[in-house]
């Protein structure tokens, strides 16, 4: 048998890794940016049309990700350019290195 990983084992441990990852973003870095129960409060104050609008504006700016990336790569598909997008801006923002993590990650999925 040879030393690679079994394709379940790499699955489960890239998931591991990736819900690790976003527990320490949400339990470390982002109360250190803003507080949750301020959020809250301001999100409790918005009314239904204003909270609609705040989540198609956000839906809206993430799939605007791909169609660049589509447009300067004939035949990347729009979910590999949204999903590399995604995935180099997130790492990004959680690990050292900034815009050189992206430009990997993003290098790297291609």
């Amino acid at each position: 048998m040879s030393g690679r990983a079994h394709p379940d084992r790499k699955r489960l441990v890239t998931i591991v890794v990736a819900v690790a990852v976003a527990a320490v973003v949400f339990a470390y870095v982002l109360p250190k940016i803003a507080d949750y129960g301020e959020v809250w409060g301001v999100i409790r104050s918005l009314s239904w049309p204003w909270i609609l609008a705040l989540f198609g504006a956000a839906a809206l700016f993430i799939l605007s990700d791909a169609p660049p990336w589509m447009a300067v790569m004939p035949g990347l598909g729009y979910f590999h350019a949204l999903r590399m997008d995604l995935a180099g801006s997130a790492l990004s923002q959680v690990l050292p290195g900034g815009a050189a993590v992206n430009a990997a990650t993003q290098f790297g999925l291609l």
